[in-house]
């Protein structure tokens, strides 16, 4: 072996040294590095946990309204059709009401029924009660 070739002991330790601590100082940035990210990846988890919280309580108040409003739906239009069949049976009535009071001015009526004032009060009976339905 050539002089030139050989490292002295001396040296040669100093190299592994240095070499151990640069391996040392990336493994302490190493692990600095793993505990931010853990740090962060627990502070995203926690309001993570906190956002799906908050949307299944905005979620569950989302439900709740849409069955209200399904349930007013419904209520309103069965009020509705309630509403247009007493309209059509009170229709019915006094247009079979008119009818009759035509049909017995037809055939003859009583004295009492024949004045003007009778009839036309009950006419403007009939229209007012169909206006107030409408």
């Amino acid at each position: 072996m050539l002089a030139a070739d050989v490292v002295p002991k001396k040296m040669h330790i100093a190299m592994i040294e240095q070499k151990d601590a640069l391996i040392a100082a990336e493994r302490a940035h190493k692990e600095e590095f793993v505990k931010e990210y853990k740090s962060q990846l627990d502070a995203k988890d926690v309001e993570l946990t906190k956002a799906i919280e908050e949307k299944e309580v905005a979620t569950k108040r989302v439900q709740e309204a849409v069955n209200t409003l399904v349930s007013a739906s419904n209520r309103a239009d069965k009020l509705q059709r309630e509403r247009d069949a007493i309209k059509s049976k009170f229709d019915a009535a006094l247009k079979g009401h008119e009818q009759a009071m035509r049909n017995h001015g037809k055939h003859g009526s009583s004295q009492v029924m024949s004045t003007p004032s009778v009839l036309s009060g009950k006419r403007d009976l009939a229209a007012e009660t169909a206006e107030v339905i409408a």
